[in-house]
């Protein structure tokens, strides 16, 4: 066993996975939202998965800065490939469910509604993981800093935006600290997304779904130099998303589920794999779209996605993708079990197992206490709005950033 086996982090998701699939709690029954006849579950499921495939992608990263000094990807394809991934599959999610919403739309949509429950889904837990990284950086400082205290501000302010600024200043310039919150990155690609969504229910009006998202992605194939990288790529995962909603809206006939169907989107992931180790590339992108496409429409890797463990995994899912942060650079301090963890490959997969066993709970707490607070405010909200209509199961189900 090697520091990048691939085995332990397989087996510490199988865990957690069936941990939370022996007892059945009301809490966590089902994930929020939830369509009733289960044509979202899959979706939920496989949140899961990806916010785990982020974790043991920075735990990866988090090791090799400890041993060296050097904040890089690891050697592995395999860990290099997991974390970037996984965030390209939840812009998908985030596609497919807000491009559902707009094209089920027939009279319009309450545009205030929608950015509240975004602020309260988002913002609450949010705002935790930030104050948390606010506290491990003034702990680290001692609560002393020699910088100007407008400069202090301006940092604080940069943090408070929510995500929707690209890219926040260290607070109090320490960028040791930046692997607590590094996650919140995405979240700025997604705020962009739903500020376009106004945009796109006008063209959805003007013509054919399909046509727009094709219209969309051949745009995208002509300008993606001018648009840059990663950018480009990420528009592209949108794009993605919605395509596999327009498709299956189209031919309803490709929804199902099966051992043949399961299999082919395993080895679309595999070839994803394999064809790194750039998670930016477009033959990537066309595979991992194609899973999605399988994912989305019904497939669920051989009853993986709709288990329980998977279910209950999903609904902590954006807890487990912002808090994860924490629990590494706490737990992987030198000072802490980070010397500890660089003795030799068991000692790393020992730490990790521990990280994994502190952050499941974690999120679940994070989960009833933080965000469904949130959510349920932000439903309360939108009840004392005029302009409010009737619930959408699709936009409660959030890909953090997923």
């Amino acid at each position: 066993m090697t520091n990048y086996s691939i085995w332990p982090s397989i087996a510490l998701i199988g865990l957690c996975v069936a941990m939370l699939s022996v007892r059945r709690r009301n809490g966590f029954a089902r994930s929020p939202g939830l369509s009733t006849d289960g044509r979202l579950e899959v979706l939920d499921g496989l949140r899961a998965f990806l916010a785990l495939g982020v974790f043991f992608h920075h735990m990866s990263i988090r090791r090799g800065a400890v041993a060296t000094g050097v904040v890089a990807l690891p050697p592995s394809t395999f860990y290099a490939m997991i974390g970037p991934g996984s965030v390209c599959l939840f812009f998908m999610i985030t596609g497919y469910l807000f491009w559902l919403r707009i094209i089920d739309s027939t009279q319009g949509i309450a545009w205030r509604r929608i950015y509240v429950n975004r602020f309260f889904r988002i913002v609450p837990l949010y705002l935790v993981a930030v104050f948390g990284y606010f506290i491990v950086v003034l702990l680290r400082a001692r609560f002393q800093t020699s910088q100007p205290a407008t400069q202090t501000a301006s940092q604080i302010a940069q943090w408070l935006s929510f995500g929707i600024l690209s890219r926040a200043d260290p607070f109090l310039g320490d960028r040791n600290s930046l692997s607590a919150i590094g996650a919140t990155w995405s979240l700025h690609y997604e705020w962009l997304f739903y500020f376009s969504l106004p945009m796109l229910w006008v063209a959805s009006k003007i013509a054919k779904h399909l046509s727009v998202v094709l219209s969309a992605i051949a745009l995208l194939s002509i300008l993606w130099r001018l648009i840059g990288q990663p950018e480009c790529y990420f528009i592209a995962h949108f794009l993605a998303g919605m395509l596999a909603c327009s498709l299956i809206k189209v031919a309803p006939k490709i929804r199902g589920d099966g051992p043949a169907r399961s299999a082919l989107a395993i080895c679309l992931l595999l070839g994803a794999g394999l064809a790194g180790p750039q998670t930016y590339d477009w033959t990537v992108a066309v595979l991992l779209g194609a899973f999605f496409m399988l994912v989305a429409s019904g497939t669920s890797l051989f009853g993986l996605l709709s288990t329980r463990g998977a279910q209950r995994l999903g609904k902590a899912s954006y807890s487990i993708y912002l808090l994860h942060g924490l629990v590494l650079t706490v737990v992987l301090s030198p000072r802490v079990l980070g010397n500890f963890a660089v003795q030799s490959p068991y000692a790393f997969w020992i730490t990790g197992a521990i990280c994994t066993m502190l952050l499941i709970p974690l999120s679940m707490v994070s989960y009833t206490f933080v965000e469904e607070p949130g959510i349920r405010l932000g439903k309360r909200i939108c009840r004392l709005l005029p302009d409010v209509n009737g619930p959408s199961n699709a936009m409660n189900l959030l890909p953090p950033g997923h």
